[in-house]
C-alpha cells in the first residue's frame, strides 16, 4: 500500500471513528479498517466492518489484512 492510501485508510477510519464517513469504505479499504479497528479495541465497529465485507462477497477473517481485497 502506498503512503497515499495509508493517509486516506486513516482518515476513513478517523471518520469512522467518529461514527460518520461511512460511504467512504470500500472493497479495497475494508481489511485495512478492520485491522485498525481491532487494534484499537473498538470492536463494534470492527463487526460493522466485517458484517459490511461480507455483503460484498468478501468475507474476511482476522488476520487476511490487505491480501482479503485483492484479486
Amino acid at each position: 500500500m502506498s503512503e497515499a492510501q495509508a493517509t486516506e485508510v486513516q482518515s476513513v477510519y478517523r471518520e469512522l471513528v467518529k461514527g460518520v464517513g461511512r460511504e467512504k469504505v470500500t472493497e479495497a479499504n475494508a481489511a485495512q479498517l478492520i485491522e485498525l479497528a481491532e487494534r484499537d479495541k473498538h470492536t463494534v465497529l470492527a463487526e460493522e466492518l466485517r458484517e459490511w465485507a461480507m455483503g460484498c462477497g468478501g468475507a474476511l477473517t482476522p488476520g487476511q489484512g490487505g491480501d482479503a481485497t485483492k484479486g
